[in-house]
């Protein structure tokens, strides 16, 4: 396949991915970001910045899918190939962030996940322009390390303002709407009396 006819490929595939993803069928989304992930590795001269959001999206997807170790590999490389980029978009690095602290809270790494879910808020919360929907969504993300590690008091606001967004934006028979709310509704039920 010559060069060019690559690129459109890879493109193709690119966008494909996550439109499987949001149609829920994440084993797809996988298969296809792999390809993409492992193909633009191949590009010769593609920039560190582009493959790591390739290993980045990937991660994600792994992530969905309960990989967290295989995630966290893909995590660290991207995390590796950004620092060594001056000029890193902002919303990259603080999707980095939330996906590293996804992986550890998926392997129970608390410190490690909240750590990473702050660094993502800190860059959203500091970076005019920035999609809003990943503010949101890092507040769910925190909000479940703060209702696994018994600090309740945290955790409840920052579902109720994720909840009340997502809800609007998606609607409440969306998944991740139904899978926070199911565990805002544990939450209520785990909080001391």
């Amino acid at each position: 396949m010559d060069w060019a006819l690559g690129h459109i490929v890879l493109l193709l595939l690119g966008l494909q991915a996550p439109s499987a993803g949001a149609a829920g069928d994440y084993a797809e989304a996988e298969r296809l970001q792999r390809i993409v992930a492992e193909e633009t590795a191949r590009i010769p001269g593609i920039s560190p910045n582009e493959q790591a959001r390739q290993f980045s999206n990937l991660a994600s997807v792994l992530n969905l899918r309960g990989k967290a170790d295989e995630a966290l590999a893909f995590l660290l490389k991207a995390q590796d190939l950004m620092e060594r980029q001056p000029n890193i978009d902002p919303a990259e690095f603080a999707l980095l962030h939330l996906n590293l602290g996804r992986a550890y809270a998926l392997r129970a790494q608390w410190a490690e996940a909240e750590n990473e879910y702050r660094s993502g808020t800190t860059i959203l919360n500091t970076t005019a322009g920035l999609d809003e929907d990943l503010s949101y969504d890092a507040d769910a993300q925190l909000a479940y390390v703060y209702w696994k590690t018994h600090r309740f008091a945290q955790a409840k606001p920052l579902y109720e303002r994720a909840l009340r967004f997502f809800t609007e934006a998606l609607g409440p028979d969306h998944r991740a709407v139904r899978q926070w709310q199911a565990e805002y509704q544990e939450l209520l039920k785990d909080m001391p009396r």
